[in-house]
């Protein structure tokens, strides 16, 4: 699933989502964050997220989603010149 979280905190994050989740289901994601950076500022981090949905509600065709992180870790794009485009390298 691919969405936009519409409010993010460090304890979790809340999100609409066209698949239902049940309360208690353990989710894996992938957060981008801009990083904010003066000489690329168009760079992101990755925050690689275990979570558990607290709290799921039917919102028309879709489900309000809000969810604890319970343990992350953070992901950088390799930068260009790396050997694949596609590597990835936490930090």
């Amino acid at each position: 699933m691919r969405t936009e979280s519409q409010n993010i905190s460090r304890e979790g994050f809340y999100c609409r989502v066209d698949k239902p989740v049940r309360p208690g289901d353990r989710i894996r994601c992938d957060i981008v964050v801009p990083t904010h950076s003066f000489e690329n500022p168009d760079d992101i981090v990755y925050l690689r997220c275990s979570a558990l949905a607290v709290r799921v509600e039917k919102i028309g065709d879709e489900f309000g989603l809000a969810c604890r992180i319970e343990d992350y870790c953070l992901i950088q794009p390799a930068r260009e010149g790396s050997q694949r485009a596609d590597h990835w390298r936490i930090v």
